[in-house]
Formats: structure tokens, sequence, C-alpha cells
């Protein structure tokens, strides 16, 4: 689940100078903040997927969770509205191959941001 959705247990956020939301109305637009994701099986260390390190969502150097590539290369999205999509991934480095011994994390993202870009622009939103 996008850790910028939802309580993370004290009632905070993530990061203050980023939108954690809530409820619906929080929301500004819904069918641009992915809810659910397929997170790669070796990036599961928890119920929340936090594409950052730190929590910093402007922080685009390192993927901390990564999304799952075995669609394909691809992973699914679903939306607060309700919608769902498959993302085809256009970087190699996305595409992990399954260890299934967690290691290897964070995942340097270099040069080509295109990937994490588009995940961070549908995690949450500047306050």
């Amino acid at each position: 689940m996008n850790a910028f959705v939802g309580n993370k247990g004290d009632g905070g956020s993530i990061n203050g100078s980023w939108q954690q939301f809530l409820k619906l109305p929080d929301f500004r637009t819904p069918a641009g903040i992915y809810v659910f994701l397929d997170e790669h099986p070796d990036s599961i260390n928890d119920g929340w997927f936090v594409f950052c390190t730190a929590g910093d969502p402007g922080e685009r150097d390192h993927w901390s969770d990564l999304p799952a590539s075995y669609h394909s290369g691809a992973a699914g999205f679903s939306f607060a509205d309700g919608h769902s999509e498959i993302k085809k991934w256009l970087v190699e480095t996305t595409k992990r191959p399954v260890f299934q011994n967690g290691s290897g994390f964070p995942v340097l993202v270099v040069p080509d941001k295109r990937d994490i870009t588009w995940v961070a622009e549908r995690s949450t939103v500047r306050k």
C-alpha cells in the first residue's frame, strides 16, 4: 500500500512537506494517486510501499521499495478513484529479477529516472 495513503499509526505524516491522504476528500485528484500496487517480492518488508529513501518524495536517486516487474516487465496499480493500470517499466534497472533474499536494497537509479518519477508523481503531492 502507498505509504502516503492512510494513517501511519501515530496520526502524523511521513514528511510534513508532502500530503498524507487520510480521507477521500484529502485527494485533490483521486485518479492521480495510487493506493495499492504490485511490490517486488525482494523489497517487501512491511505493509507500506515507500519508493523514496528517508520518506522524502523529492529524492529520486534510489528505490527504497521497488515495484514488481513480473507482468512482462510491468506492475499493477490501483488508484483512489477505483481504476487500475498496468505500468510497463521503461528502465532496465527497475526490472530486477527475484532473488528471494531481499539483498541489494536500496536500488540505485542512474541516470534514467523516468520510472521512479512516474511512481513519485502518483504517490503524493506537495502541501
